[in-house]
């Protein structure tokens, strides 16, 4: 979000110039200061620093508890996962319009999944953006991937790269994606694919009681997903762990600030500890339109170099 005379009350346009001048031209951006950075870079007081803050932190794209899934999902478009079975328990493969989270422990296949999505969506001209925090999609892997699908390797292309470390990297991509996607709207209809992997790698280690500022980044990157979708067609995947809740139960990490973002959940596990079969079990959050005869929400599928790759069954 650019930071504009006005935007709160705080931003006066003294305040506007002075953070201007220092090159803080975004919301992300002045969240990625420590108050005493920003203090020593614009001579601001630190009341005022605070202030702004936390009218800043006040804005919608910001609040710390994230808007639930939209009710229904409108868009008839899908990108396939590249797996078949899983394309059918989705009701056509990943839905454009909507958030699909993937989680599960780790080695249970969740970039493997991403990497089968990513290939096959470029291979049929969709464009991908993976958004990468664990340095596991290098162009060596990709093309792996690609070739040991039997994919056009020349469909490489469409795959964009945009490697983060911190949550503020991750702001600023998408804040640049969402420039991309207005130009885009305006020559071209084509449909794109965003993967973030992985969201909870970001954000856990900021996590905790009391830190608003992170639950609110948080937060606005559900907004700008959303945004991402009402400007294009688009579909997004987000991977998250799975952790302990209690009672022997297990959830998605990132708690109330992002729980209610996504609309599909995908959760994946090992059938055995050394087994390379993966079961995906699915929940919807919002209503999507599928056969109602279909009862089965559970598919398998096998970790191999190719990412992952159809069992040719259903559980």
């Amino acid at each position: 979000m650019r930071l504009y005379q006005g935007i709160v009350p705080a931003l006066t346009p003294e305040i506007f110039t002075t953070l201007f001048s220092a090159g803080i031209r975004s919301a992300s951006k002045f969240f990625s200061y420590g108050d005493a950075r920003l203090a020593s870079d614009t001579n601001l007081s630190l009341t005022t620093i605070v202030l702004l803050r936390e009218q800043l932190l006040q804005l919608p794209p910001f609040r710390v508890q994230c808007r639930p899934a939209s009710p229904i999902i409108k868009t008839q478009k899908y990108i396939s996962t590249g797996i078949p079975h899983l394309d059918v328990l989705l009701g056509g493969g990943l839905r454009c319009g909507g958030i699909t989270q993937v989680f599960g422990h780790t080695v249970t296949g969740k970039t493997q999944l991403c990497l089968a999505a990513a290939t096959t969506a470029s291979s049929s001209d969709f464009q991908v953006h993976i958004i990468d925090s664990n340095g596991s999609y290098s162009l060596e892997r990709i093309r792996e991937v690609c070739l040991r699908r039997g994919l056009n390797e020349n469909s490489l292309e469409n795959i964009h790269v945009y490697p983060v470390c911190t949550p503020w990297d991750l702001i600023d991509v998408l804040d640049k994606l969402q420039a991309r996607f207005r130009d885009q709207l305006a020559r071209s209809d084509s449909s794109s694919l965003v993967i973030i992997d992985s969201l909870a790698t970001l954000f856990w280690p900021y996590l905790g009681p009391g830190n608003r500022q992170s639950k609110a980044m948080l937060a606005y990157v559900a907004e700008a997903l959303r945004e991402f979708m009402q400007i294009k067609v688009c579909a997004c995947v987000v991977v998250n762990f799975q952790i302990h809740s209690g009672g022997g139960k297990e959830k998605p990490a990132l708690g109330s600030a992002w729980h209610q973002a996504p609309h599909t959940h995908i959760q994946m596990k090992r059938l055995h500890r050394d087994s390379s079969v993966v079961e995906m079990l699915i929940h919807h959050s919002a209503p999507i339109l599928i056969n109602p005869d279909f009862t089965l929400r559970t598919c398998r599928a096998a970790l191999s170099a190719a990412g992952l790759t159809a069992e040719d069954y259903l559980a």
